[in-house]
């Protein structure tokens, strides 16, 4: 658990703790509701301030002389498709990560059943040209006593499909 400190947020606390110097970024000037954190010294990160906001953040990241991609993450995806269209046109010709919590549930992406939110986001990820990175060997994203299931999701362009080995 991170420390806390009186008016600071822990991601704050993090960012202002010397034993570890990782990145952080989250913005907008409400509460935050998540960050992307980078800790590994190898990746150089730089935020897009102009379309991140509490709900979502983009930035540029560039490894070991590769080509520059970008990494979105979003709360919710289908409210935002807007603000993704924006994004897919800023990014176009490079690598484009997405990460969402989609509260949907398909078979596309290893679930039991299919509703209605997952055969919107379905259709969405099709004609966006988009890949879903999520495995079935993967652990559930989201567990209680009731079942688990694989709410968040990771999403690329064929650009970085292309160029990344597993």
């Amino acid at each position: 658990m991170l420390p806390f400190c009186k008016n600071r947020t822990p991601l704050e606390t993090m960012w202002q703790d010397s034993q570890n110097p990782s990145k952080y970024f989250a913005y907008g000037n409400g509460r935050k509701r998540f960050a992307i954190i980078v800790n590994n010294y190898n990746i150089d990160a730089v935020a897009i301030k102009h379309v991140s906001d509490e709900d979502s953040t983009l930035i540029e990241i560039t490894y070991s002389g590769l080509e520059p991609a970008y990494t979105l993450i979003l709360i919710e995806l289908l409210e935002d498709i807007g603000k993704v269209e924006e994004i897919k046109e800023l990014t176009r010709r490079k690598g484009l990560i997405l990460s969402t919590d989609s509260n949907s549930r398909s078979k596309l992406w290893h679930d039991t059943y299919t509703n209605q939110r997952g055969k919107t986001l379905e259709e969405f990820i099709i004609t966006s040209y988009l890949l879903l990175m999520n495995e079935a060997t993967d652990i559930p994203t989201f567990e209680t006593i009731r079942g688990h299931s694989w709410i968040y999701l990771t999403l690329c362009n064929n650009i970085l499909a292309q160029n990344t080995r597993r």
